[in-house]
């Protein structure tokens, strides 16, 4: 493309890749990764199972949990791995459980979540996540946004208040991946309901 057919509204001119396409500032295309939102039941070893309120919850020691999950979408394994990766860059929490969950922090405040009405789709929200790596400079190191059913959202804020947390992690094409990023926030913003 030329500058004259992004003027005439054609789209943007393509972004420059640096050699070999590594440059952490394009190593993520927001195409290709979506924030999404909603309750899922979680099983022996934080296995994620269907998506839903009634999707497995046991009676004590049954060994099945609810959890409100924001989840970041990815289209690739690899995607999902350069997400986390700049996620656990930025993300200010504490490894409390060093020892039995090295890999899960607690008590974030580097990464936002924001859940916004869509004023043209009554049926759904917007879900926005933000990193930055240093909260005190405006700079973004990651923005992420995916419209969500508003019954995923409501699922999401019912297991909220039930709770007061939620898990940020990834997903491969909606299989949840706590492996690779599990951080319990205790903040969200924004609207529960669409109306």
């Amino acid at each position: 493309m030329t500058d004259r057919s992004y003027a005439e509204g054609n789209g943007p001119p393509p972004r420059p890749q640096a050699a070999g396409g590594n440059s952490p500032r394009h190593a993520v295309r927001p195409a290709r990764v979506a924030a999404r939102l909603g309750a899922f039941s979680l099983g022996p070893g934080m296995n994620a199972g269907p998506p839903g309120i009634t999707g497995g919850t046991a009676a004590p020691g049954g060994g099945r949990d609810i959890a409100a999950c924001v989840y970041l979408d990815a289209g690739t394994p690899q995607a999902a791995g350069e997400v986390a990766a700049l996620v656990l860059q930025a993300q200010n929490g504490a490894c409390t459980f060093s020892r039995s969950a090295p890999n899960c922090f607690m008590g974030d405040t580097a990464v936002r979540v924001k859940v916004l009405a869509l004023p043209d789709d009554p049926d759904h929200l917007l879900l926005d996540v933000s990193v930055r790596k240093d909260p005190r400079h405006l700079t973004h190191t990651l923005v992420l946004a995916g419209r969500v059913p508003a019954a995923d959202a409501e699922a999401f804020w019912t297991i909220f208040d039930l709770t007061r947390h939620y898990l940020l992690t990834v997903a491969v094409n909606g299989a949840i991946d706590l492996e690779r990023l599990y951080v319990v926030k205790y903040h969200a913003e924004g609207r529960r309901t669409t109306k």
